[in-house]
């Protein structure tokens, strides 16, 4: 069975495979303005797009939730995967639909 570090690496591998920007590694993002606001710390996270993933988390945590939410309100699109998600692709195809027509484009832009 993988760890959780082999599962981070295997994403990395799908991530340089699908020629995505390099993610920022445990990217913290403050939940709020006031203070004590609170973080969060996603494993990936690319900033720029404002999108981020959480791997081997149960996304049906009362916590999770809550976090998957103020993201959102902050515009951010937030993926908890498992391992299995990460063995199968699933995960990768799912941050690459996060991605959409920002890959679209810069891909017709490479082959021009």
């Amino acid at each position: 069975m993988s760890t959780i570090s082999e599962k981070h690496q295997m994403f990395m591998s799908q991530v340089h495979a699908a020629k995505l920007p390099e993610p920022e590694f445990e990217y913290v993002l403050a939940l709020g303005m006031r203070k004590p606001a609170g973080e969060v710390c996603f494993d990936f996270a690319w900033p720029d797009q404002k999108i981020a993933v959480q791997l081997d988390r149960d996304s049906q945590r009362i916590y999770e939730q809550a976090v998957r939410y103020v993201a959102q309100e902050q515009g951010w699109r937030v993926w908890y995967v498992s391992g299995e998600m990460v063995l199968r692709g699933a995960a990768i195809t799912a941050v690459i639909a996060g991605f959409g027509n920002e890959i679209t484009s810069r891909d017709r832009q490479s082959t021009s």
